[in-house]
């Protein structure tokens, strides 16, 4: 059983926890980790989830996304769930913060708000797709995208992708950066 720390509105922890369910069924802020892997080549890892997960089922996402349970640290929970749904095993030293993003949305499947502070990072690495250990039942399957090409998708507003707009757009902005 996971409890995750029930955040306000603006981010800070109200001293309360709960189980991952409550919070979900609840619609509490809580905290997130979302990993990019980028490689070489300037593309992102991206996974679909799998059609029976009850978040967003069927739909591609974040190379790697969780939540972090109460009390744990940002990257210990990064690290964690890139072990937990890929099977690859980082120093902590790799994860680069880019940035906290608040997002709120509607789960269908699920109908309630997902509310979350999820803390943005960026991994490089050339990770070989046939080394992976995708979580059973969660990831059904992993590409890399050239990240241009993956930004022009999300701006065309494909309905395949988890929705995270300003997430994708700050994302971007920071590639372009470093890549250009």
């Amino acid at each position: 059983m996971e409890y995750l720390d029930v955040l306000d509105s603006s981010g800070n922890p109200t001293g309360e926890k709960k189980l991952k369910a409550e919070v979900h069924k609840d619609e509490d802020w809580h905290r997130g980790v979302h990993v990019w892997i980028a490689n070489s080549k300037e593309e992102l890892l991206i996974q679909k989830r799998n059609p029976l997960v009850s978040l967003v089922p069927d739909q591609w996402d974040i190379s790697c996304a969780g939540h972090v349970s109460s009390g744990e640290d940002l990257v210990a929970a990064a690290t964690r769930e890139m072990n937990e749904e890929l099977g690859l095993d980082f120093d902590q030293s790799s994860f680069v913060y880019l940035f906290i993003v608040s997002q709120e949305y509607f789960i269908q499947a699920g109908g309630f708000t997902h509310k979350s502070f999820d803390n943005v990072y960026l991994l490089q690495s050339d990770v070989d797709l046939k080394n992976l250990k995708l979580e059973e039942g969660k990831i059904s399957e992993v590409k890399f995208i050239p990240f241009n090409e993956l930004e022009e998708v999300i701006n065309r507003g494909d309905k395949d992708f988890v929705p995270h707009p300003e997430e994708y757009k700050r994302l971007f902005e920071e590639l372009r950066k470093r890549y250009t």
